[in-house]
């Protein structure tokens, strides 16, 4: 997906929204917009119309400029800690449910509500997880029979915000009782509120799904020349791929010719382009099946 012009507003006011978290006085929040204006012309001025790319470009300039490692830290362990709980909560629900048709669907619908948090968009205020749990059963979404009929493959499920992914925990658990394999892709280092190696053994990763793999980068996605080899060749080497949120879509939907594989995308539409693209409403929750 390339940019819209609405896209260009959003970086800026997102990695405002990061300096002013870090940067204590006026004259250095002037001074790091200043510097992120003169990357986000020259970005898009020499042909980069890719969101993730120019934001990766964008949050890297404000760690190293900054000197901090993980802006979002604190909040993504609150996040963490409220998934789990949530996790807990309707993993005791799924128990009673015995269909196994309707046990994944409540899978996959709380795999999306979890897309709902989102620290990088702008004019989104993201929701605590806590509060997300009222919603789940009342979420209409197309395509969800897509899930019933996965079986014996070996999927890769590429990991987006922390505490969404304690929800993505019981959608790869209900697909490994099918017969799959399912592999998580998750950050090396920060990249916004996104889920890093750091916290796997916190959320437990490696009890929910087959195998963890961190991409050795803190692009914003799985950019293809930065991918550890492992990962990439775990990609070529999959039966079909699942792409949490925004950022994973803009990009991976930009290589679906390189990567060659069954892809579906989960997400919430959180602002206009990402919905015009898909052709739904802003606030919509989306599963967009592309096959070969």
């Amino acid at each position: 997906m390339k940019i819209f012009s609405e896209c260009i507003s959003c970086q800026v006011m997102v990695r405002f929204k990061d300096i002013d978290k870090i940067c204590q006085d006026e004259s250095c929040r002037i001074k790091m917009m200043l510097h992120i204006l003169e990357i986000l012309h020259d970005e898009i001025y020499n042909g980069n119309f890719i969101a993730p790319k120019i934001a990766t470009k964008l949050f890297r300039f404000i760690k190293q400029t900054l000197k901090v490692e993980d802006p979002y830290w604190e909040e993504k362990i609150k996040s963490n800690i409220e998934g789990l709980k949530l996790y807990e909560k309707f993993k005791e629900i799924l128990s009673n449910v015995k269909n196994s048709n309707k046990r994944i669907e409540y899978c996959v619908k709380i795999a999306l509500l979890g897309n709902s948090i989102d620290f990088g968009v702008a004019n989104y205020t993201s929701p605590t997880v806590e509060s997300l749990f009222k919603e789940v059963f009342n979420i209409n979404v197309s395509n969800i029979e897509y899930f019933y009929n996965i079986e014996n493959k070996k999927i890769v499920y590429l990991l987006d915000n922390a505490g969404e992914v304690a929800l993505d925990k019981l959608l790869a658990e209900e697909l490994r009782r099918k017969g799959n394999e399912v592999i998580a892709i998750v950050k090396t280092k920060a990249f916004q509120n996104d889920v890093t190696v750091k916290e796997v053994e916190m959320l437990k990763l490696y009890e929910s799904f087959s195998n963890v793999l961190e991409t050795g980068t803190d692009a914003a996605s799985i950019f293809l020349e930065e991918l550890n080899n492992d990962t990439l060749k775990e990609i070529k080497n999959c039966n079909l791929i699942i792409s949490k949120g925004m950022a994973h879509y803009e990009y991976v939907s930009e290589i679906e010719h390189e990567i060659k594989k069954p892809i579906i995308y989960m997400l919430k539409a959180k602002c206009k382009p990402i919905a015009k693209s898909l052709n739904v409403n802003i606030g919509d929750y989306v599963i967009s099946v592309r096959t070969l």
